[in-house]
């Protein structure tokens, strides 16, 4: 449900953004005051589109520099249970090793005990 609603926002979105881009291609100069940079004329739909993706780039840069924290934890909490699982397999290999030994001695204990014919 939550995908074909968020399918069914993303094309209105779509269609909104082609509407004003067909209706608005009038030329307008864009502008940047205190800085060294020509005048630069463009359509006021590239302008909009361009607003857009610099908005979407710089958001996404954001929230991915805010979860630093929580992409550190989470390898640090990886490592760990990575470490936790090593530790547990090398536990469980000893004390099969140990097992092994035992029975092994309890053989030759065994064959030892018994008479030979």
């Amino acid at each position: 449900m939550a995908k074909l609603l968020r399918t069914v926002v993303g094309l209105l979105g779509l269609l909104v953004i082609v509407v004003f881009s067909v209706a608005n291609r009038g030329i307008v100069d864009v502008s940047f005051f205190p800085l060294p940079i020509p005048t630069i004329p463009l359509p006021v739909y590239a302008v909009f589109l361009i607003g857009i993706f610099l908005g979407a780039i710089i958001g996404g840069l954001a929230l991915w520099l805010s979860e630093h924290r929580m992409r550190a934890e989470w390898r640090r909490l990886r490592r760990k249970a990575r470490a936790e699982a090593h530790q547990r397999q090398l536990k469980e290999l000893e004390e099969e090793r140990v097992a092994a030994e035992r029975s092994r001695q309890r053989q030759d204990a065994l064959a030892l005990a018994a008479p030979r014919r």
